[in-house]
């Protein structure tokens, strides 16, 4: 990360609610005038359920991106660990053919759904080579 803690304590803070600084306006308007019209229908938006999440069966529901994405490059050293053993190739050459496999340049910047194309296409390297043994 670019950014780190200094402190969780303010220190010398002065806080202004809203634009109440500023003559003539206020944060709350009077009831009645008009300003409040959370109940009218009108302005009421019917909104499109959340897609599930991207790759599908990424991770757990409930999970962060950034969780899924480790899961995910957790899975992928897994299987990349069973191709050496499988394969007797080294790491480096099995992570460069899973990463071809995929379309995947760097592992760090893949997207969830390159990390769970990359995951399903080494598992399928996998059992074409467990069928020749």
């Amino acid at each position: 990360s670019l950014f780190s803690v200094i402190s969780a304590v303010a220190t010398d803070v002065t806080m202004h609610s809203s634009l109440s600084f500023m003559p003539g306006i206020d944060d709350e308007p009077e009831p009645g005038d008009g300003s409040h019209d959370a109940d009218d229908p009108s302005l009421l938006v019917d909104l499109d359920p959340l897609p599930p999440s991207a790759g599908g069966s990424g991770g757990p529901a409930g999970l962060t991106r950034r969780q899924q994405k480790e899961a995910l490059r957790d899975a992928n050293a897994e299987v990349a660990r069973a191709l050496v053993a499988r394969t007797g190739l080294t790491h480096a050459q099995v992570n460069t053919e899973m990463n071809r496999l995929a379309g995947v340049a760097r592992v760090s910047e893949a997207t969830l759904i390159q990390l769970r194309t990359r995951l399903d296409k080494a598992e399928v390297w996998y059992q074409k080579v467990g069928m020749r043994r």
